[in-house]
């Protein structure tokens, strides 16, 4: 059986990352930014932290990120 979908075509403007949750026995990706490509453009992403950064101490949230989710962060241009 194939559902018609009403949304359009969309992208994970900032690629599909590894992880964007670390938390004691579950680490994935939670988190994304849509756009419609023919719409918008990504101008520029901001680099996630290292996954030795993240795991420093040992989870998330921790002293060095304060939440359980890795933040993404992205410049975004209209199509005209």
């Amino acid at each position: 059986m194939e559902l018609p979908s009403g949304f359009p075509p969309l992208l994970s403007a900032c690629g599909q990352p590894a992880y964007t949750n670390y938390v004691g026995g579950f680490h994935g990706c939670l988190d994304y930014i849509f756009i419609q490509q023919d719409r918008m453009q990504v101008e520029q992403v901001i680099p996630l932290p290292s996954h030795q950064e993240v795991t420093t101490y040992e989870a998330l949230p921790s002293v060095a990120h304060p939440s359980d989710h890795i933040a993404l962060v992205c410049d975004l241009r209209w199509n005209l």
